[in-house]
């Protein structure tokens, strides 16, 4: 698999939870200033931003490790 080069990330997360669990408690426990930006509906998953790619990825680890987020990835740009 082909690691992400700087200039490909953003400061955008996907995040799918656990069941029975809420966005809006993510974001209200979250120390970094998080904004819901969509739902994605087809992969029943939501797509947060951070101020800056740097609280996304500190934001990241602390997502992976939580109970109540079953996956949580960085939102890359796709270059072609």
């Amino acid at each position: 698999m082909k690691k992400a080069r700087e200039n490909e990330k953003t400061n955008q997360v996907i995040v799918k939870l656990e069941d029975n669990n809420k966005i809006e408690n993510i974001i209200k426990d979250s120390k970094y200033k998080v904004k819901l930006l969509t739902y994605l509906e087809n992969i029943n998953a939501y797509l947060l931003e951070c101020e800056n790619i740097e609280e996304c990825e500190e934001l990241l680890i602390n997502l992976n490790s939580a109970d109540s987020v079953s996956y949580a990835e960085m939102n890359y740009i796709r270059n072609e």
